[in-house]
């Protein structure tokens, strides 16, 4: 008959007597040389050696300092006393001494003779020109002033108004508070400084309340394109602009999403897809070859990339790895390295109006 299957292996046997000492082996090699030891400890000192012989004298040291001065010695006697000297110049005069007081008034002096005088047009004088009766210079005319204006004139830019009277003096009249500059705003410019019209930058938060009977109306409204905005009036009748005939969202163009390569092998990397330029193409009428209209002069509106948003709202996760969509609608995806495309290989791409 044919052989057995071998048999599982047996225990592992005891360990067997230790063999004889081997013949010694040769001499090896010398070996390097070794590193250099550290220094030694320093020997102690040894004992002192014999007297030399004596030195030769030394040059003479430089001279010490002065002593300090001795005390002072006691005064000698008083000498005789001198001649007397020659007189000192006179001093100068002493100050002026206090005035003395006042004496008694003298008697009064006769009164003078009044002045000459002589009243003029409009004017009289009383009184005798004394301290009795003094002169009093009266005014006869009744104080009145009625001349005529015979020139006038207006300084634009101080608003000071001059006016030339008969007598050839002039009075002046301050305008400036009278009609202070105008200004216009919230809507409003001045066109000169008599007009202002309508027409401006609002300020601040603006109301036109219009009733049944005064309504708000624009005549002359010219025909507007398809991509004009509307106006929409919100609950609290705040003014809004909306894109007029666009709806808030539509799909994207068919297009053509490349997951192999022309062997049929899956692509490999980041692999990008422009669905923007594709829109803009399509819609456009740009793409050339592929592309037919009835009306030749009729388009679609093409809004630009800044007013859209983009959704890839369904991709075949069995073919596409990962899938993002960039603000400007650029696609970038990967292919799986499996990826095998069928009838659900797709992307459902919606654009957003904004």
């Amino acid at each position: 008959g044919a052989t057995g299957a071998i048999g599982p292996q047996g225990p592992a046997g005891a360990t067997g007597a230790q063999g004889l000492k081997g013949d010694k082996g040769d001499t090896g090699a010398a070996g390097a040389t070794g590193a250099i030891g550290p220094q030694g400890t320093a020997g102690a000192t040894g004992a002192q050696g014999l007297k030399g012989d004596k030195g030769d004298i030394g040059a003479t040291g430089a001279q010490g300092t002065a002593g300090a001065v001795g005390a002072t010695g006691p005064q000698g006697p008083i000498g005789l006393t001198g001649a007397t000297g020659p007189a000192g110049v006179a001093g100068a005069q002493g100050s002026q001494g206090p005035v003395g007081a006042t004496g008694a008034q003298g008697p009064a002096g006769t009164n003078g003779v009044g002045g000459v005088s002589q009243a003029g047009t409009g004017i009289s004088i009383t009184g005798a020109g004394t301290a009795a009766s003094p002169y009093i210079i009266n005014n006869t005319i009744i104080d009145t002033d009625n001349q005529t204006i015979t020139a006038f004139s207006l300084n634009a830019a101080t608003k000071i108004l001059t006016l030339t009277l008969q007598r050839g003096n002039t009075m002046t009249v301050d305008l400036s508070t009278l009609a202070p500059a105008s200004t216009a705003d919230n809507g409003l410019n001045k066109s000169s400084t008599t007009n202002t019209q309508l027409g401006g930058p609002l300020t601040g938060a603006t109301t036109i309340t219009t009733t049944a009977a005064n309504t708000l109306a624009i005549p002359g409204l010219q025909t507007g394109a398809e991509t004009d905005k509307v106006v929409t009036v919100t609950s609290t009748g705040v003014l809004q602009a909306l894109k007029g005939a666009l709806p808030k969202f539509f799909y994207a163009p068919s297009v053509v999403v490349p997951t192999h390569d022309s062997n049929g092998v899956p692509l490999v990397g980041n692999q990008t897809l422009d669905i923007y330029s594709k829109y803009s193409q399509q819609f456009g009428f740009s793409g050339g070859i592929g592309q037919a209209r009835s009306n030749s002069s009729s388009t679609l509106p093409v809004l630009p990339a800044s007013e859209l948003d983009y959704f890839v709202t369904y991709f075949d996760n069995t073919v596409f790895n990962t899938v993002t969509v960039s603000a400007a609608g650029v696609i970038t995806y990967t292919v799986k390295p499996t990826a095998v495309a069928t009838e659900a290989s797709f992307m459902n791409i919606v654009f957003k109006v904004k």
